[in-house]
């Protein structure tokens, strides 16, 4: 029996999209595994012909970083396979992925991942034990900051004293706040694309409910891990997916713009101080970041710095990680990268949230994010032109 092709390609996504949430013991193997599949199916549609100089130019431009990462440090040579493997397939032009789909197994994923953190977050013990069984973190301790008797208090800190953050099943909370984020660009992107189709009214109106519902848990889920970088993220997304300058000068959209301004001014009021706090004040952790940084660039040798092969410093920064393994060519390589990717347009958005994190943690230096980064960059590409056809 021959399988339709939208249903290969919609199954592939998957597996690459869930894989950072099955239990740790296996879920870097199970990435890997999807990443394997993944390059045969870009192999066999001939995607890597598309935009051949540009990404010969980006393979070059890695080599250095990639030759050192086997010289010096096989651990990292991993993190440079996802970044190739992005560059050789997209656009993903041969890609047929079903929405509704993904839609639906990112929502229950996103639903699983904010139930175990408020059920952790209160201190529940079966949970407890299903994370230490499933999810063990040798530094899970170090994250550790108690548990909550309320969620709604612990979000708006009402009270005096210190509010713990909670990374849940990730123990991390910014590892837990990227996850989140991610999967919910997946969910968004495929949830927009099915409400646009021509439904009745009244499904438009349930699917509409169903989606402000995960994104209400989304929100709640963030503000629990206090993740400032993922916040401002989620702010910059929402502005320039949701606010159109022409049409709210025009008064356009009235009810949509005003409420992604609500919801935005919200979320800058409830972390004002720590963003404030995590930007000026030297001993936060923007601070230490930048200074790490700027010791790098004082201290490193010119042939370091441009070719890299530095994986022994603490940068905690997506731009910090990629100077110091693959140099300033390394870092040339993702801006040619980003060129390719803006000629389909609905990726410019998210290589502008992709930026805005890198400020303050890993994304595609990072396997279990940038796991989430490709099967995302494959939706939109793939629904891009599915409309573009259509029209």
């Amino acid at each position: 029996m021959k399988i339709k092709k939208h249903i290969y390609d919609t199954f592939l996504l998957i597996i690459c999209f869930a894989s950072p949430i099955t239990p740790n013991i296996f879920a870097k193997e199970l990435v890997i595994f999807s990443f394997s599949l993944l390059l045969l199916r870009i192999l066999i549609d001939g995607d890597f012909l598309i935009f051949t100089t540009e990404k010969i130019i980006v393979f070059l431009f890695l080599s250095p970083g990639i030759f050192f990462s086997i010289l010096y440090s096989l651990n990292d040579l991993i993190r440079f396979l996802p970044v190739l493997l992005l560059t050789l397939g997209f656009p993903f032009r041969s890609f047929k992925i079903k929405p509704s789909t993904v839609a639906k197994v990112s929502a229950c994923i996103i639903i699983y991942i904010f139930v175990t953190q408020v059920l952790i977050a209160k201190g529940n013990e079966i949970i407890l034990q299903f994370k230490d069984l499933f999810y063990p973190e040798a530094y899970a301790h170090k994250f550790f900051e108690g548990f909550s008797n309320s969620i709604f208090t612990n979000i708006f800190e009402l009270n005096q004293g210190h509010t713990p953050r909670h990374g849940g099943i990730y123990s991390n909370p910014n590892d837990m706040a990227g996850i989140m984020f991610l999967y919910y660009l997946i969910f968004d992107v495929s949830s927009k694309y099915v409400t646009n189709r021509g439904f009745k009214h009244y499904l438009k109106k349930r699917i509409s409910i169903f989606n402000l519902i995960i994104f209400i848990l989304v929100i709640v889920s963030l503000l629990l891990t206090k993740s400032r970088t993922i916040l401002i993220a989620l702010t910059v997304y929402l502005v320039i997916q949701n606010i159109n300058l022409y049409d709210l000068l025009n008064f356009k959209n009235k009810l949509k713009s005003i409420s992604c301004i609500f919801i935005s001014g919200l979320l800058i009021m409830l972390n004002y101080e720590k963003v404030i706090s995590g930007i000026f004040n030297p001993r936060q952790s923007f601070a230490i970041k930048v200074k790490i940084f700027m010791n790098y660039l004082n201290e490193a040798e010119l042939l370091t710095l441009i070719f890299g092969g530095t994986f022994n410093v603490f940068f905690d920064t997506e731009y910090g990680y990629w100077l110091g393994s693959s140099g300033i060519i390394g870092l040339l390589a993702f801006i040619i990268l980003f060129y390719i990717m803006t000629s389909i347009h609905e990726t410019k958005k998210f290589i502008l949230v992709f930026l805005t994190i890198s400020f303050g943690m890993t994304v595609f230096y990072n396997l279990m994010n940038v796991s989430l980064v490709i099967p995302l960059i494959i939706l939109v590409s793939s629904l891009s032109y599915r409309t573009i056809l259509k029209s």
